[in-house]
């Protein structure tokens, strides 16, 4: 097989540590959605995730807010500039893979005639409002407008630089794809008109 990786790059900054306390406070007065209906498994009870108890790594959710709070922040750049890139071909044919990395988390694999992208985000801000979300420091390393048609959707989950439902609208409107997604993710799509959404556990 011939395989082929091109690396475009063009992203988010990580969000700021006032944005971060911000959304901390929002979580403990608000509460998770405890409307959701999930299905039963080994990590989820139909309401929630949870990790396996005897993985060594897990940490409480005291200390997660106290590494968030105790963090180092980073001077961010308002805006970087890149060279601009070829559109990739609008399709590989059978027997060759091709992999382009585009932005952020955004990667379109071609294989087999078929167009793969995961965690699309083209949106300008990743969050749920512009002033609460991360600002992008760079165009997209390739426009949404110069892909071809995309046949399926990979979300792996459900952050604002993962699943940016602006980005689905558009994409739901222009390709009609295939959405995988991570377990209770269809429920967020739920609004928008694709082909086929697939919860995945």
């Amino acid at each position: 097989m011939n395989n082929q990786l091109i690396l475009f790059d063009g992203g988010f900054p990580y969000i700021g540590l006032p944005v971060v306390k911000l959304l901390i406070l929002i979580c403990l007065t608000m509460g998770c959605n405890s409307c959701a209906t999930l299905q039963l498994s080994d990590h989820s009870d139909g309401r929630k995730f949870f990790n396996n108890p005897s993985d060594s790594t897990h940490q409480s959710f005291s200390d997660q807010i106290k590494w968030m709070w105790n963090m180092e922040t980073v001077k961010w750049p308002v805006w970087l500039v890149d060279t601009p890139q070829y559109a990739p071909p609008a399709y590989i044919k059978k027997g060759v893979l091709r992999v382009t990395n585009i932005n952020h988390a955004i990667l379109l694999i071609q294989m087999d005639s078929l167009n793969i992208l995961t965690d699309p985000i083209f949106s300008d801000y990743a969050g749920p409002i512009a002033f609460l979300g991360s600002k992008r420091l760079r165009k997209s390393g390739i426009a949404l407008d110069s892909l071809s048609k995309i046949d399926i959707v990979l979300i792996s989950h459900n952050h604002f630089d993962q699943l940016d439902l602006p980005t689905l609208r558009i994409l739901a409107k222009r390709d009609n794809p295939i959405v995988l997604s991570g377990h209770g993710n269809k429920r967020l799509l739920a609004d928008i008109p694709f082909a086929e959404v697939e919860d995945m556990d």
